[in-house]
């Protein structure tokens, strides 16, 4: 294990790009890639040319079992995708997660310049049991997706985007414990915030994630080191913005 902390990465298939990208990371903290995919053992594929990094690929049907789904259903239409799988991983599966003070958890179209960024972060925000993009609001029930969501809450229940969030084993216990009873997640950007405010967890917004947006057509000129961005789902425009920071 290197360091303190763990990037999870969830992407559909593993892109060569993005792995050269990601292996360089792996000083500061330990990488893991979570693969919705399930037709093709990317590990036996990659691992040998990527020693740094860690293939995680669960199938669907074991998250069923033990209720890690729907977390990206309002999203994509899916009751199982790979954050509800990276969700299980850190829940059930990594033994190691109580070594981490936190973890990462960043999906593929997210700008990230290197470690530094996430290491400034962490240095500012120690402690914090969820890190979040934005302010986390009450939900407008009428309004959007929410109407599709129904928890096993009082209302009021809150939601924040949640491309890229922080965890540490506090909140994972406090998903776990929810899980346990209920059999069953929601979308993810009403249940973090919300299950964060019913367990009194602690939430901060920082600065650097305020630039984690829905829809932005980013350029170079609105690019920097400190923060992170979303969405850049272009991996060559990634490489290019990243070198021409200055």
């Amino acid at each position: 294990m290197k360091g303190v902390g763990a990037l999870a990465f969830i992407t559909y298939k593993p892109n060569i790009l993005f792995l050269d990208f990601i292996n360089t990371l792996s000083t500061s903290y330990t990488i893991y890639l979570i693969i919705d995919d399930e037709k093709i053992n990317w590990s036996n594929t990659l691992q040998s040319k990527y020693p740094n990094i860690i293939f995680v690929q669960i199938l669907s049907k074991m998250c069923n079992n033990f209720g890690y789904k729907n977390l990206n259903f309002g999203g994509i239409q899916k009751h199982i995708s790979g954050w509800d799988k990276a969700i299980f991983y850190f829940c059930k599966i990594n033994k190691e997660v109580t070594s981490y003070d936190y973890i990462w958890f960043i999906e593929d179209d997210v700008f990230l310049y290197d470690s530094n960024t996430l290491l400034n972060i962490d240095k500012q925000y120690t402690g914090i049991d969820i890190l979040l993009p934005n302010c986390v609001q009450e939900i407008n029930y009428n309004e959007w997706l929410w109407p599709q969501i129904s928890m096993e809450f009082e209302k009021p229940w809150y939601n924040s985007m949640c491309c890229v969030i922080r965890l540490t084993n506090k909140m994972l216990e406090a998903i776990k414990n929810y899980i346990t009873n209920i059999k069953t997640m929601h979308f993810l950007e009403a249940f973090f915030p919300t299950i964060a405010q019913k367990y009194n967890l602690s939430i901060a917004t920082p600065p650097e994630l305020k630039t984690i947006v829905y829809r932005h057509n980013w350029e170079q000129k609105d690019i920097n080191k400190m923060n992170l961005f979303h969405p850049i789902k272009n991996l060559y425009k990634q490489i290019e913005y990243r070198n021409n920071i200055k």
